[in-house]
């Protein structure tokens, strides 16, 4: 169930990360909110590479711990 949702979802992970260049650069928010903005995009690269290392995709393309 979970690699379904990985699977439909990890291409917005990208995104998010040239969302948070782009948002720095041309000063879309005050500090605060460009703040949030990276906390919440390095919280979804962190579970993404938490999920890949626990290999719950599916894929076995990152299998780190076993």
């Amino acid at each position: 169930m979970l690699g379904a949702f990985l699977d439909r979802f990890l291409p917005a992970a990208p995104a998010t990360a040239v969302c948070t260049v782009l948002a720095w650069r041309g000063r879309w928010w005050n500090l605060f909110g460009r703040l949030h903005y990276t906390g919440l995009t390095l919280a979804v690269l962190l579970f993404l590479v938490l999920a890949g290392a626990y290999d719950l995709t599916g894929t076995g393309a990152l299998d780190l711990i076993g």
